[in-house]
This record gives C-alpha cells, structure tokens and sequence, in this order.
C-alpha cells in the first residue's frame, strides 16, 4: 500500500481501502458472487456429491429418514442440505448453499483470529486472501464438506486464541464446543477437536493449579 501510495500519491481509492469496513465488504461480496456463480454455472459435480451428500439430502427431503444418515459420513451439511431441498431446491444447489453459506461466514472467525496477531486493516485484507483463494473457493462452491469443517476448525483456533489470553471460563467452553462440533461437517478435521478440547482442558486446568498452588504459597 505505501509503494502503491509513492507511485500514485494518495488517491481517494487507496485511502478508500485503507477503511477496514470497506475492506471486510469486499471480502464479503466475492464470497457471495463467488457462491452465487456455482450455483448457476456449476456442471463439474464431484461423484461424492452426485452419487453420496445429494442422494442423503434428497432422502432428507422426502423424509426418508433411515436412509439420509450414513455411519461413515457426518449428518450437518446433508441434513441442512436436506431441509433446503423439503423447500424446493434440488438437492445439488442445496449442498452448495450450504457449504458456500460456511465458506461466507468462516470471515467472521478467520477476521477475529487473525486481528489478535495483526492490525485490523490487515486482518481484513487476510480475509480477502481468503475468499480469493482458488482451493477454498472450490470448496466452498461445489457441495463438499471442507467448507464447514474449515468454518468450525477456524472458529475453534479463534476461542482457544482468546482462551490462551483471557481467564474467563466462559471463553474455554466456547473453544471445546466449537472444538466438538467440528466433528460434525467433515470426518477428515476429526483429528483438530480432540487437539483443541484436550489443548483447552489442560489451560483451564493448568491455570486453575497455578492460581491454588499461589493461594497456597501466600497462606503459607
């Protein structure tokens, strides 16, 4: 931005996105046009959604409830998928609501996890980064799971950052709860919450032993 700025002066648009707001909007739009282009251009379906995710929806859909949960698959994107699809929607444009809504929102945690670290205009434009990033943009575009799991795996790095920083305990709850129910979206992210709640286990109680083993030295 200051190279841009010493080559063109300080223009009304570069001072445009120096504002955060402005910044977190664009970011914010790409993803909504991003998601809005698959859902009318889409012909590339992957045989995980054609043949599993949109077969359990659709099941979802006509109440077919025995048949809309696979053992080996998690239930969060198909079954919401599904409830779209019980409203009309075809069960492909379906999973990709679903999983381009968990792309979109996965900017509010990634925003907040990432202006612990940098300035907030940075953060911002981090998150740009994000929904301009080709991978995650097929992820959050074509029905698969990832994007969920991205969702919850970002939220959850975002409340144990905080959990590491604040005492409250109301915080660590939040890390392991988003920790747990990343175990939802997607079976490949299983390893991350039992790091994240046993990491979160183990600060809440490390914090309450130093906090006795203080109240212990001072009574002595």
């Amino acid at each position: 931005m200051d190279i841009l700025m010493a080559k063109f002066g300080e223009t009304k648009m570069i001072r445009y996105f120096q504002n955060r707001r402005v910044v977190l909007g664009v970011a914010f739009a790409i993803g909504i046009v991003a998601v809005f282009l698959f859902v009318l251009f889409n012909y590339s379906v992957y045989r995980d959604v054609a043949n599993c995710y949109a077969v359990l929806a659709r099941e979802f859909a006509a109440g077919n409830y025995a048949g809309a949960f696979h053992p080996s698959l998690p239930p969060l994107n198909t079954t919401l998928a599904g409830l779209l699809a019980a409203a009309g929607i075809t069960p492909l444009t379906a999973l990709t609501l679903v999983s381009g809504a968990f792309f979109i929102l996965t900017i509010f945690p990634l925003y907040g996890f990432l202006q612990r670290f940098l300035s907030p205009l940075a953060a911002a434009w981090g998150c740009v980064l994000y929904v301009t990033a080709p991978k995650v943009i097929r992820f959050g575009g074509t029905g698969l799971l990832e994007s969920a799991r991205n969702f919850f795996i970002v939220s959850a790095l975002y409340f144990f950052s905080a959990a590491a920083t604040e005492r409250g305990g109301k915080v660590r709850c939040c890390s392991a709860s988003r920790s747990a129910a990343c175990r939802w979206p997607a079976g490949r992210g299983s390893p991350w919450p039992g790091c994240f709640s046993c990491c979160s286990s183990r600060s809440s109680g490390g914090s309450t032993a130093l906090r006795g083993g203080g109240g212990n030295r001072s009574s002595a």
